[in-house]
């Protein structure tokens, strides 16, 4: 017979770091978070009912400050102690391209979303401590209630309440529980948001990083629909001790400012530039390729860099060129842009989809679920340039009524496709 003994609580003490206080501690087992406390103004922490066993415990602070240590609870052994150590490096890992487009939806609605790290950037990260979660805000905290959260191995481990932010901001969020990243592990970084306005998510130009840059939850995490070529504009953060850091500035070849463009290397970790386009950005020792961003202006050939971990590299510049614009007449004739709208929307039980295409041609026109299955084909023939319209009944392609949710009408022309979100509720 297994006699547990007197397990009343763990305790101990954090310091290091300056001021402990709001230090978050948290003991894994297998990957999975068995128990949490935060430490007091003193730095002394508690956490009850820890039941004997083998953990691995991570302390950490202010996206700056962690320890991680393996240690075994006993009847014995019921203290362990954190010191927290600087992790200077900041690496933010991120899918999306400069934003540009706002993601809105119908108002007073609760959705999530987030970017990937699947095991394919898992096993690059491995060892690594997730610590925050970074991202454009898409409103203002008088129009929306917005949580940073994790979701690891689909289970969300926590959400961070986030106030006094302003609309179109960067906020950068410390998790309350860092996370050693193992090779196996399959994490979504995003937040959770409820919107009196409808605005949701800032989102760059594409094109979308297949079933990584862009996932949606209402009941169950989804990848965005393939039409909707987007990649949200949402950073893992990283913090690192064995990193190098790279410097320079962003030059725009017509002599106007270039703050606020986005620094990008192959490998996914990106910065942003300052008011003079000066521009800092840690990353992992290895090799890059450094590439700009900035709407109206043409992408240069990349900055080849390889960094060793302590290195500081200094005057890395990068060139970005004007966009020419066009002195060709316009047609004087009437314009119709390729897009699609839905009204009532959201509706119940139908929906008319209008359809405008500048030219004519074959036209289909059809109805996706979250998972990018096909749910209902309402059009597919030849039409004349001009402006449309189907309606919708909420039925599959077997005249089934479908489940209330969120789906994607997408129109595909030989010039593309776009796509517009359409919300059923029954």
């Amino acid at each position: 017979q297994f006699n547990l003994g007197e397990f009343d609580q763990l305790t101990g003490t954090v310091s290091g770091g300056g001021n402990p206080a709001g230090t978050g501690i948290v003991l894994y087992q297998d990957n999975v978070a068995m128990y949490s406390g935060i430490a007091d103004a003193s730095g002394s922490f508690s956490i009850p009912d820890v039941i004997p066993g083998d953990y691995l415990g991570v302390a950490g602070l202010n996206l700056l400050y962690c320890d991680v240590v393996q240690f075994t609870v006993t009847e014995d052994n019921q203290t362990r102690d954190f010191v927290l150590d600087e992790y200077p490096g900041q690496l933010n890992f991120s899918y999306a391209g400069f934003p540009s487009e706002m993601f809105s939806f119908v108002p007073n609605n609760t959705f999530a979303f987030g970017i990937k790290i699947t095991e394919t950037e898992a096993a690059r990260m491995a060892g690594h401590v997730l610590a925050g979660v970074c991202f454009k805000t898409p409103t203002s905290s008088t129009d929306a209630t917005i949580s940073a959260g994790v979701w690891r191995n689909n289970e969300l481990t926590q959400l961070i309440p986030i106030n006094g932010f302003a609309a179109d901001e960067w906020v950068s969020v410390s998790l309350e529980q860092y996370i050693v990243v193992d090779s196996t592990d399959d994490l979504i970084i995003g937040y959770e948001i409820t919107s009196s306005d409808g605005n949701l998510l800032w989102m760059d130009n594409g094109p979308n990083v297949t079933g990584k840059g862009a996932w949606l939850r209402t009941q169950v995490w989804s990848p965005f629909n393939a039409a909707y070529n987007k990649n949200a504009c949402i950073e893992a953060l990283f913090i690192e001790q064995e990193h190098a850091t790279v410097s320079g500035q962003v030059i725009l070849d017509d002599g106007n400012s270039a703050e606020n463009a986005l620094v990008l290397t192959n490998d996914w970790f990106t910065a942003r530039t300052e008011v003079n386009g000066d521009y800092t950005i840690d990353l992992m020792p290895g090799t890059y390729q450094l590439t700009a961003s900035k709407p109206g202006y043409i992408e240069t050939p990349p900055q080849v860099v390889t960094v060793i971990a302590g290195e500081i590299l200094n005057g890395i510049d990068i060139q970005l060129e004007l966009v020419p614009t066009s002195t060709d007449d316009k047609d004087s004739s009437p314009v119709y842009a390729d897009r699609i709208t839905a009204y009532p929307n959201p509706f119940n039980p139908e929906t008319t989809v209008s359809y405008s295409l500048s030219s004519a041609g074959s036209v289909e026109l059809t109805v996706y679920n979250l998972k990018g299955q096909e749910v209902k084909r309402l059009f597919s023939g030849n039409a004349d340039k001009g402006t449309f319209s189907v309606q919708w009944s909420g039925v599959d392609n077997n005249g089934k009524a479908v489940s209330s949710g969120v789906y994607f009408c997408t129109m595909k022309t030989s010039k593309g496709s776009t796509s517009c979100k359409l919300l059923l509720l029954k």
